[in-house]
């Protein structure tokens, strides 16, 4: 599924923080300038959720629509969204991936399961000890997807990005002793809107699209669901129908398999297949360099090789 990095911030400077808060709303978008049209929703009416009830309105989401979900009661009062300037995940949180027993029950659902896992590789051509250990990683396999609404989990993301929440975090990072400056913090909230605003938009299209609440979709704290736990915008671009049932659902593992492969595989592009090409589509699955090592490692120890000339085999001519 946050921040650090600035310059050193002198005592006589701390004296004008509220001065320098303020100049806050000049860095954030136009839109959240202190004479903003974002105010026209009203903040507490919407539980804190009026800057992002803006932008989805502003980007083209029918205002009942906004209303309902900001005024359901399932969505709850918007709370602060802490974050980092720079994030960093440690290593250590992916050891456990290479426990004796994860591997072994990983290599028993490779052979569970290798009917579509030989779909997945004549279609992608991505090896299945990557498709594997990725679901190992994300769900242990389908047996963790998370059961929080993805929704609220989405637009919380989302709103991390109002002024409010920005200079909260600027604060909060000076009282840390961070060496940050306001235009650090302001351009990370900008980038968590800009991020997950889409996420949102998503999640919407895919509950209407299908005929339930955008409530219903249950997944992880931070809005990915299914065994893969993709974002709503990776489900609406590489979801598969993995075993032709006629239902594309992330909650099978033939369907989450096959979508694995196709998200890998646009990400190789044209490349050829090699170990840095793999781990760069790995990379784009989960920004984080200690999970691509996680899942790379993972995928070594349940069987994955390279040729010689850092080619995968052609698995269209061996299945």
């Amino acid at each position: 599924m946050m921040f650090t990095n600035v310059l050193v911030l002198h005592t006589s400077l701390l004296r004008t923080l509220p001065l320098i808060l303020a100049a806050i709303l000049a860095i954030l978008p136009s839109s959240t300038s202190a004479d903003s049209r974002e105010q026209e929703i009203n903040e507490s009416a919407l539980k804190g959720w009026g800057f992002l009830a803006y932008h989805l309105a502003q980007r083209g989401m029918k205002e009942k629509e906004v209303r309902s979900i900001f005024l359901n009661k399932l969505m709850p009062k918007f709370a602060f969204v802490p974050f980092a300037v720079n994030p960093k995940e440690p290593s250590r949180i992916y050891a456990h991936f290479l426990a004796p027993k994860k591997v072994s029950r990983t290599k028993s659902y490779l052979s569970t399961h290798s009917k579509y896992f030989t779909v997945a590789e004549k279609q992608s051509l991505i090896p299945r000890e990557i498709i594997a250990a990725i679901l190992l990683v994300e769900t242990d396999l389908g047996h963790y997807t998370g059961s929080y609404s993805i929704l609220p989990q989405l637009a919380r993301l989302a709103n991390a990005g109002s002024r409010q929440n920005v200079e909260r975090n600027y604060k909060r990072l000076l009282d840390d002793g961070e060496e940050v400056t306001l235009e650090q913090v302001a351009a990370r909230g900008r980038y968590l809107f800009e991020l997950f605003v889409v996420e949102v938009e998503a999640a919407v299209r895919i509950a209407h699209e299908r005929g339930f609440s955008p409530f219903s979709i249950k997944g992880s704290r931070a809005g990915a669901f299914g065994y893969p736990q993709f974002l709503p915008s990776s489900f609406e671009r590489f979801a598969q129908d993995g075993n032709s049932d006629g239902v594309i659902s992330l909650f099978q593992h033939p369907d989450a398999i096959v979508s694995i492969g196709k998200f890998l595989s646009y990400h190789v592009g044209e490349k050829p297949l090699s170990e840095e090409s793999l781990r760069g589509a790995i990379f784009e699955y989960n920004r984080s360099q200690p999970y691509v090592d996680a899942v790379w490692n993972l995928a070594v120890a349940v069987g994955l090789s390279l040729d010689d000339e850092g080619k995968e085999r052609d698995f269209s001519e061996q299945h």
